[in-house]
């Protein structure tokens, strides 16, 4: 057993020599926005050890921690893109906590039905591996392809200290807002689909939003400035 190391502000990467992971940042809004919220801390009890096949063998390996998420990430803060560190998660087996461009990412490593391993939520034709190790193995060679609806974080914090929050806000507290946000875009853009449908339209059009906030005219002159265009008009 693996026992939680104590995590102050001094640590940045794991106390040890692996080999940071390849990543590959591409931008998908509504993929990333399809992520649930964290979990409050304290919500959910760690389990005492990894799960699944080969877990001894995980909880010996130098980038296995027993953790829970906010230490994984203070582990990792402000170390090199790629630096990653394996944990016990109490939704999926284990979790890969990466840094990458300032920010932490978590992604479940999934068990499959047919015991092999995955990460994240369920693709067609997704990339599989027999253990843990081997898909860890896998993304020291091959790039790890994160999608993200943009990473708007630092202005994000930005923003809060000119409304009055601290110098530097918390990360998380940055990283959850944008989450919201990307979560409200996909609500509007999967209703402006239902619209265009029912026009009988095979794309979504500017005309399919601005139908969707016709009772908002603050919101529809936001969207027209955005959009540097007074072409449609407001009700």
């Amino acid at each position: 057993r693996t026992l939680t190391p104590e995590v102050n502000k001094a640590t940045t990467v794991p106390p040890s020599s692996h080999k940071p992971l390849l990543v590959d940042q591409r931008p998908n809004a509504f993929q990333s926005t399809q992520r649930p919220l964290p979990p409050t801390p304290g919500d959910n009890k760690l389990p005492e050890k990894p799960s699944g096949v080969g877990s001894r063998r995980i909880s010996q390996q130098p980038w296995y921690h027993h953790v829970d998420r906010r230490q994984a990430e203070e582990m990792l803060r402000n170390g090199e893109d790629g630096s990653f560190l394996v944990r016990p998660s109490s939704q999926n087996p284990m979790t890969l906590t990466l840094w990458y461009k300032r920010r932490p990412y978590n992604i479940g490593i999934r068990q499959r039905s047919d015991g092999r391993y995955a990460l994240g939520t369920e693709k067609a034709n997704e990339q599989s591996f027999a253990s843990v190790e081997e898909l860890i193995q896998n993304y020291r060679s091959e790039k790890l392809v994160l999608y993200s609806g943009g990473n708007f974080v630092t202005e994000i914090q930005s923003m809060m200290h000119g409304f009055g929050d601290a110098r530097t806000p918390l990360l998380e507290s940055a990283t959850l807002i944008q989450t919201v946000v990307q979560q409200q875009q996909w609500a509007l853009i999967s209703q402006a689909a239902d619209v265009s449908i029912m026009r009988g339209a095979k794309s979504i059009g500017p005309e399919d939003i601005f139908f969707l906030l016709r009772k908002d005219p603050v919101k529809v002159h936001r969207l027209l400035k955005y959009l540097g265009t007074s072409a449609l008009p407001v009700a």
